[in-house]
């Protein structure tokens, strides 16, 4: 069962899904002159951001209205990359299954020149064993495989990004010296 609100003076507001902010796309929040003045002051080499773009939290701040994390995900990217002190942003999407350039080139389209993105590398390249959910731990065939971190990961982020590629990030998990071969290994192959 609904209840629905009544209006003040018996007026019904309208609808979240009848109001003009809910077919709006979501745009960027007013920025105070002060937070671009600390932008401003901020070397070029030094850039902040998060790990995602898709915060409810950040109605008003980063973005013009309130919006769900769905929403977001699919329309705040270019709200974030607005703000004057947000000049990165991380694509964790990508550790569970790496995008290919097109769909990297549709996010680079959205922002500024200046941004950059934080990419973190497939899983598959990563993980020691197959990182497939619920399924038998045994060893996965493209740990570390350079021919597939060159053409699977590589050669996507570079050419999906261009310019706007910043960091591709190998996040490995916890693992004995033994399944890459011990020191001793790496000693004797790069020393």
């Amino acid at each position: 069962m609904t209840c629905e609100q009544l209006g003040l003076f018996g007026h019904h507001p309208p609808a979240p899904s009848e109001s003009a902010a809910a077919t709006r796309r979501v745009g960027p929040a007013p920025v105070d002159e002060s937070v671009r003045e600390v932008a401003r002051r901020l070397p070029a080499g030094v850039r902040l951001g998060t790990s995602s773009w898709s915060f409810p939290g950040w109605a008003g701040l980063v973005y013009d209205r309130p919006a769900g994390e769905r929403v977001l995900a699919r329309e705040g990217l270019g709200a974030y990359a607005a703000h004057p002190l947000l000049r990165t942003v991380g694509l964790d999407r990508t550790f569970y299954r790496f995008l290919d350039a097109e769909a990297l080139a549709a996010y680079a389209a959205v922002v500024p020149e200046d941004f950059r993105f934080v990419v973190k590398a497939d899983r598959l390249l990563t993980s020691p064993t197959d990182p497939s959910p619920g399924g038998v731990r045994r060893p996965n065939p493209r740990f570390l495989d350079a021919a597939f971190g060159a053409g699977a990961v590589v050669a996507p982020f570079v050419e999906g990004l261009g310019a706007k590629a910043g960091i591709l990030l190998f996040q490995f998990p916890p693992m004995a010296p033994k399944v890459v071969g011990g020191p001793a290994h790496h000693l004797r192959s790069h020393g």
